[in-house]
């Protein structure tokens, strides 16, 4: 994730065979308001991997993924407490 004052990037770097990582690609934009973004892999058994990110205010949201390899739109997963969870 590149952060500062707007916009906020977010980019997938994935692995290579030689175990290193590939040149990043933007996949999602204007992400403010986070605190943190995981990749939480496959989290609703789609095949296809997922993104769990905690606001400012420590709620925890889940971003599916698509096959396009961009996130749909997100689903809330709790709403508050969530400061030590990563």
């Amino acid at each position: 994730m590149r952060t500062g004052p707007r916009p906020v990037y977010v980019y997938l770097h994935k692995a290579t065979s030689t175990g290193g990582l590939s040149a990043r690609v933007k996949i999602a934009s204007r992400w403010t308001g986070h605190k943190k973004i995981v990749g939480a892999g496959d989290l609703d058994g789609d095949g296809r991997g997922d993104l769990l990110v905690r606001n400012k205010s420590y709620e925890l949201w889940r971003y599916g993924g698509t096959p396009a390899g961009t996130f749909e739109g997100r689903i809330a997963t709790g709403r508050q407490g969530y400061r030590g969870l990563f």
